[in-house]
């Protein structure tokens, strides 16, 4: 027998039989991980999906706002369209200050001037508009209430959300918003809770009447409470995980969302169920489904990891102190990952990305050009605003993060790997209508090669793959390693063999 070997740089794939490799592979290229994909071994039955947080450009949607009507213009929104056409999310998370979309301040300190109708409502409805036509599910929801409002008056505030949500999902039939989510991080100084928990579930059950009293409680869902266990601000002697449990028996939540900003070395730990407190036997017991509704990486303070992103930060002259400079480079797709990997494993539902365009955010929320919080996968608006058309070049991060999303969609089993070199190499599997993906990390500085077994009968099935790599390469477009020839399919009982690069992540799919 021959050993068939094929290569599409920098992947290598064999198909044989374990006793085959043994005899014929050379000793470099021997197994160092050993996987198995076992279809019993189910982490979760019904994943919902990725995502991405696209807020609707609250500088630029109005006539009078600090950068103009430029999305007026119908060839940004079809830019757009095209990249999330690739990318097929399953989440759009969108959050607001409702004074900078239909409220327009306090009549005789008692009743709120809102306005549908507004201009600034045009580009929330382009996105609206997308997502109903492609199914995708939306989180709206606002950061905190009006300053008007902010001495605790939240019974204005709820109203005003019901007449907005009533008017967004009856009036306009956006039948696409499933989730509400009330104030952002509202165990931080920075929401107007200040890290009280019994005010937040004050407002929050308000929300949970109002959405009942205008007829809107069956087709949206309550999401909660939305907190940042790292930045956390003790109130009342609440730790994050107090916030976490108390949201999982409390019966005002639909579903729990928290926020997960690791640091590179929480990643490389593989300690994210650790320090966002996934690994409680109360979490791992949830009976209402889990969302990651913010992700990124964070830099630690005072870190090599911090240092360096400040040093870039001084070099780009649009970049506030809040921007992520390492969405520019491989490394932070190969990152985000395997983080979105150690998320499968923990039993996450949903992940949504922070977030899709630099364009979105101000660090003060005041149209600062030179404030810009970059995290995003490119900026729509570097050409007229910045005079810098290449910043709108896609990031590698924008490949990972859509191959991830369109290869694991709603409905996806997710499978755990059983795997005997899990501190070097992280997997994950899932199958939907039939299909097998395999997700791997390679965050080493040494190639691996990785056996992978099947205890399911796959004959005929074809693997694609896609990847990234430390080098600047990008692997994309269906980079196909098994072609489809009969003497290349995997058969009965044999293995799949793959060369994991050093610093790589790599996607194996046999969906088209």
């Amino acid at each position: 027998m021959v050993k068939s070997k094929f290569r599409t740089n920098p992947i290598t794939v064999f198909i044989c039989t374990l006793i085959l490799c043994l005899s014929s592979c050379s000793e470099s290229e021997l197994p160092t991980t050993i996987l198995t994909f076992d279809n019993s071994e189910v982490i979760n039955t019904n994943f919902l999906g990725l995502g991405v947080q696209w807020s609707t450009y609250p500088h630029a949607d109005a006539n009078q706002d600090k950068w103009g009507n430029i999305m007026m213009d119908k060839k940004r929104w079809e830019f757009l369209y095209k990249r999330l056409d690739y990318m097929k999310p399953q989440f759009i998370r969108i959050l607001d200050h409702a004074e900078q979309r239909y409220f327009r301040g306090i009549i005789n300190q008692s009743t709120p001037n809102i306005n549908f109708d507004r201009m600034e409502m045009h580009a929330l409805y382009q996105v609206l508009d997308y997502c109903q036509e492609n199914s995708i599910t939306v989180i709206m929801g606002e950061w905190n209430p009006p300053w008007q409002l902010r001495n605790n008056q939240y019974s204005i505030w709820v109203k005003m959300i019901g007449k907005y949500m009533h008017h967004l999902i009856v009036k306009k039939k956006y039948t696409c918003i499933k989730f509400y989510s009330l104030i952002n991080k509202p165990n931080t100084i920075t929401a107007n809770t200040k890290g009280d928990y019994n005010q937040y579930h004050t407002a929050i059950s308000l929300v949970k009447k109002e959405f009942e009293k205008v007829n809107i409680n069956q087709q949206l869902s309550l999401l909660g409470p939305s907190i940042d266990p790292l930045l956390h601000y003790s109130k009342n002697g609440l730790t994050s995980l107090d916030w976490l449990q108390k949201s999982l028996s409390d019966t005002v939540y639909d579903a729990i969302d928290i926020q997960v900003y690791p640091s590179e070395n929480n990643i490389l730990s593989n300690s994210l169920s650790t320090v966002f407190n996934l690994d409680k036997k109360i979490i791992k017991q949830k009976n209402k489904p889990l969302i990651i509704s913010e992700f990124g990486i964070r830099p630690q303070k005072n870190s090599e990891e911090s240092y360096y992103n400040d040093s870039l930060i001084a070099l780009d002259e649009h970049a506030s102190r809040l921007s992520q400079m390492k969405v520019y480079q491989n490394d932070y797709a190969i990152y985000t990952s395997d983080a979105v990997i150690q998320l499968l494993q923990a039993k996450a539902d949903g992940i949504i990305a922070w977030h899709l365009d630099d364009a979105m955010f101000t660090e003060a929320n005041d149209g600062n050009k030179n404030q810009l919080i970059k995290y995003g996968m490119w900026n729509s608006l570097s050409d007229t605003l910045f005079n810098n058309p290449s910043d709108m070049k896609l990031r590698p991060w924008y490949f990972s993060w859509s191959w991830i999303s369109k290869n694991l969609p709603r409905g996806s089993q997710v499978i755990k790997l059983t795997n005997n070199n899990h501190q070097k190499i992280k997997g994950v599997g899932t199958i939907n209508n039939n299909d097998y993906v395999i997700l791997l990390s390679n965050l080493t500085d040494r190639d691996e090669y990785v056996e992978i077994n099947f205890t399911d009968n796959i004959v005929d099935k074809t693997f694609y793959s896609f990847s990234i790599g430390q080098d600047d390469t990008i692997l994309k477009f269906n980079s196909m390693i098994l072609p489809k020839n009969k003497h290349h399919r995997i058969g009965i009982n044999h293995p799949l063999f793959v060369k994991l690069s050093a610093r790589e992540m790599l996607i194996l799919t046999t969906k088209k």
